[in-house]
């Protein structure tokens, strides 16, 4: 998935035996011309655009973006790979640095491939935890198609592949399988349990305890609920520690995770 939406959104629109620069000559400008050497052998690289730095980087010159003009340089197109861009609702990088340099190459007739939050999440190495590998150990759990369908909908949207909004335009879709917040949990996941029968209940993450305001609604039956938080200290909530004044919740200030 994460490879197909990057050849989606960068590889697939380079084009054939192309000669580009990049602009932006940092972790995320190196990290692509790193792929572009390994999955693009057709494509040269000729340079690194930046508005600060000068020199070399991975062996490649550094301009400014007047200096590159002024050399008249045989090209084909410009990677955008800036790290100074900030996130609007869609898929899209959205500030005033990067829609003053899209302008500015766009008037110029310049061909180039604008950076986007799924480009700069996964070079940046933001969620480094959601990859390949971990998407196909988590989706494999899960038994029902729906289950499935939701989680890889989750993953998608966390990674930045699906935009920010994907479930509010879900919503106000009357054929599709997802439901609003207050009632989507119910629907997947509650109602395929037997709710009687469960007593004791781990809840990994407890934070403020407000999913264990809803096990005592939802669980008739339940006598515990050993509650792993490690800052509860610095999160807890007078308001939530009034529903259990039964003494039913016993904290334990550990993480749960790989040593």
């Amino acid at each position: 998935m994460i490879k197909e939406e990057l050849n989606k959104q960068l590889f697939n629109k380079i084009k054939p035996n192309a000669k580009i620069a990049i602009f932006g000559a940092s972790t995320i400008g190196g990290c692509i011309l790193k792929d572009i050497c390994n999955l693009r052998k057709d494509v040269e690289v000729i340079c690194f655009i930046d508005s600060r730095k000068r020199g070399t980087f991975w062996d490649l010159p550094i301009y400014g973006l007047k200096e590159f003009f002024d050399k008249n340089f045989t090209y084909d197109q410009i990677i955008v790979a800036s790290l100074s861009a900030q996130y609007t609702g869609n898929n899209c990088i959205n500030d005033t640095v990067n829609n003053s340099l899209n302008n500015v190459l766009d008037i110029y007739g310049i061909d180039y491939i604008p950076i986007t939050k799924f480009i700069l999440d996964l070079y940046n190495g933001e969620h480094s935890i959601l990859n390949e590998e971990n998407y196909n150990k988590a989706i494999s759990v899960f038994s029902y198609e729906e289950d499935k369908n939701l989680f890889d909908t989750l993953f998608r949207t966390w990674k930045k592949i699906l935009p920010e909004d994907t479930f509010r335009e879900c919503y106000k879709n009357a054929n599709t399988d997802f439901y609003p917040a207050n009632t989507r949990v119910k629907k997947h996941y509650l109602e395929k349990i037997n709710k009687e029968k469960i007593e004791t209940i781990f809840d990994i993450g407890f934070n403020l305890g407000f999913n264990a305001i809803a096990y005592r609604k939802l669980l008739p039956n339940y006598k515990c609920i050993y509650a792993f938080e490690t800052i509860y200290e610095y999160c807890r909530d007078t308001a939530t520690e009034e529903f259990f004044m039964d003494n039913t919740i016993k904290m334990v200030n550990y993480a749960v995770g790989e040593n």
